[in-house]
């Protein structure tokens, strides 16, 4: 660790009293390890302090933390709760996570239809996009559309998601639909 990153955060840890960004600033040099010793719990406690006040990012950071046991216990339900209030305040990745939730169960109750309404696939977000063209595509939340569905599919192919458009799976999913 730099004396210059140790003087930064001992600047930003005196600013975080007052200074909703710098809070969760400090929080984010906390969890990363950044001019202070890397300390998970209290990154979480100061994360729940900013997201309180409603800060999307700070709301995000700690359901992450939550959701895979980082600082503290798992909490796949507590992380949801989070991640629900941070996509509610339009954060991105808070609806890509909502959506990956709700695919994944994670011992919460499992609504398809829930987890389209989060689908981030309108702002950009190349997971998002993928995941909701298959939801359409497979007709898995009720709504069969695989016209729709391929063109999310061949959205998320054109940001090249894990390289997804050279795969099998990708040309199946964009083949056209047969008819029985």
């Amino acid at each position: 660790m730099g004396k210059d990153q140790e003087r930064a955060a001992q600047w930003m840890r005196r600013a975080a009293e007052g200074v909703t960004q710098a809070q969760y600033m400090y929080a984010r040099m906390l969890q990363d390890g950044r001019g202070v010793p890397s300390d998970l719990a209290h990154a979480r406690l100061w994360f729940k302090r900013v997201g309180d006040l409603g800060m999307a990012d700070a709301q995000a950071a700690p359901a992450e933390m939550l959701l895979n046991g980082r600082g503290g216990e798992s909490s796949p339900l507590a992380a949801a709760h989070l991640f629900k209030q941070a996509a509610a305040a339009s954060h991105v990745s808070a609806m890509f996570a909502c959506d990956a939730l709700f695919e994944a169960s994670h011992d919460l109750s499992l609504d398809h239809k829930a987890a389209q309404k989060w689908f981030a696939a309108e702002r950009g977000h190349a997971p998002a996009q993928l995941m909701l063209g298959r939801y359409l595509v497979k007709g898995v939340a009720g709504e069969h559309e695989p016209v729709a569905g391929r063109a999310w599919l061949e959205l998320a192919a054109a940001q090249d998601i894990n390289r997804y458009r050279r795969t099998r799976r990708f040309r199946a999913e964009l083949s056209p639909p047969t008819r029985p």
